[in-house]
């Protein structure tokens, strides 16, 4: 490989195994893999694939193109969640594909009770994520809501 100045070998059985052993430690809670950025540069399918057969079934990345990638190495019964929200456009597709966005604002907020997606079955609902009976998922951080927004949530 021309320009680079070392190599990284990544062992998936050891990665499997960590993230087996992590899950123990915190159970009965559950660990999700951040993916994002092709888990950082291992591999976001390879990566997911592994941990998925160790047990993870919540997945994050930054990017709806991304989700969209991931989406095909995954069951569908592994949730991907999108840190970047719901972008205009995508709503359908996060609702049939089994793919979240996290709410980062209050404007968000707003458009994903306006859209109120159906889950691809054509009866409207008041959030993707109904049909699994999960809590919405809101991102506090860097991006995510400020305090005064949380009076209103």
């Amino acid at each position: 490989m021309e320009g680079a100045s070392g190599y990284l070998t990544i062992d998936l059985s050891a990665l499997g195994r960590n993230y087996e052993k992590l899950s123990r430690t915190v159970s009965p809670s559950h660990v999700a893999a951040v993916v994002k950025a092709d888990a950082y540069g291992l591999g976001a399918d390879q990566v997911a694939r592994t941990v998925y057969a160790g047990g993870c079934r919540h997945f994050f990345i930054a990017q709806f193109v991304e989700a969209k990638k991931l989406r095909p190495a995954l069951p569908q019964d592994a949730q991907i969640f999108v840190l970047n929200g719901l972008q205009p456009g995508n709503e359908d597709i996060c609702a049939s594909e089994n793919i979240v966005p996290v709410i980062n604002s209050i404007a968000q907020w707003r458009f994903r009770r306006q859209v109120r997606l159906d889950g691809g079955t054509g009866q409207r609902t008041e959030v993707a994520n109904i049909k699994n009976k999960e809590p919405l998922e809101c991102h506090r951080g860097r991006t995510g809501a400020r305090d005064r927004e949380d009076l209103y949530l």
